[in-house]
């Protein structure tokens, strides 16, 4: 798995979670972050050993999400370019 940035910015257009909630487990051994998009009802859940990664990573999911919810619900106007014989 990739590294997660520390510094999550969401894609134009998905909103951050109002209000992050993370939470500690196993006595502050890893922390457990929660994120949404309203919008669509999308709700992440990820895990990480500092409350910031943790966040960062459910905001990324939730931001996913998010544009492939768009990408399902609203296609592309244009048709695709005709293929080759």
């Amino acid at each position: 798995m990739s590294p997660t940035p520390e510094i999550f910015r969401p894609p134009a257009g998905a909103a951050p979670s109002p209000a992050p909630q993370v939470t500690e487990l196993l006595g502050g051994l890893l922390h457990l972050a929660y994120a949404e998009r309203p919008t669509h009802g999308i709700v992440t859940v990820a895990t990480g050993f500092t409350p910031e990664s943790a966040q960062t990573r459910a905001e990324l999911r939730a931001s996913a999400l998010h544009s492939l919810y768009t990408l399902t619900t609203h296609p592309p106007t244009t048709p695709p370019p005709p293929r080759p014989p």
